[in-house]
């Protein structure tokens, strides 16, 4: 459970990284021909945003992993994950866009996703994992 912890804090310390050292967008810029150079602040957020809510969603993982080992059977929810101690913190409850992870159980395999970006499920942008029983 450590380890999982360390993982999540490394890519939460690497995701402020690319951020913080994203250069910001000049309305005039002095040398043109280097456009390509610039880094997009948006899309460095967006992809920080991203490698977060894909560690989120392995520890929410390795959590319902420990829960299936204690109580031989899988979760109902988030909340019984962390009323049982498999899962600590009320940060994992919502991906880093602010729309809550979702848990489904559809035969015999349990769905972790991230509605991204656009806060919609279903859509192009949404991360998951999978796991089977």
């Amino acid at each position: 459970m450590k380890k999982v912890l360390y993982s999540t804090i490394a890519v939460f310390v690497v995701a402020i990284l690319v951020v913080g050292c994203a250069k910001k967008e000049q309305t005039a810029r002095p040398f043109p021909n280097l456009e390509p150079y610039y880094v997009d602040n948006n899309k460095a957020f967006q992809r920080a945003k991203e490698k977060i809510s894909e560690a989120d969603l392995t520890t929410i993982r390795n959590a319902v992993i420990d829960f299936e080992s204690r109580f031989n059977r899988l979760p109902n929810d988030l909340n019984e994950l962390q009323k049982a101690g498999s899962l600590s913190g009320n940060a994992l409850l919502k991906d880093p866009w602010g729309t809550s992870y979702q848990m489904k159980v559809v035969n015999n395999k349990l769905y972790l996703i991230s509605a991204g970006a656009d806060k919609t499920f279903g859509t192009d942008d949404d991360e998951q994992i999978t796991i089977s029983k």
